[in-house]
């Protein structure tokens, strides 16, 4: 995804905490997805969200996964 829109989705992920480490687009279940990896205190906690992530920054991110 492009900076801003990366941004924009990262900032609407319900429950995130901790910097913003790393994002790589995936495959979950066969749909287009991302993975946002956050460090939070040391801990790394991954948010899979949806493809459309980012285009509308006034919702939330529609959170597929949580790997804390």
């Amino acid at each position: 995804a492009d900076p801003a829109r990366r941004t924009a989705c990262a900032e609407t992920i319900p429950g995130r905490s901790g910097e913003l480490r790393a994002v790589r687009r995936i495959s979950y279940e066969g749909t287009p997805a991302y993975v946002f990896v956050f460090n939070d205190a040391g801990r790394r906690v991954a948010y899979v969200v949806s493809a459309e992530c980012g285009q509308s920054p006034a919702l939330p991110a529609p959170v597929l996964d949580t790997v804390r």
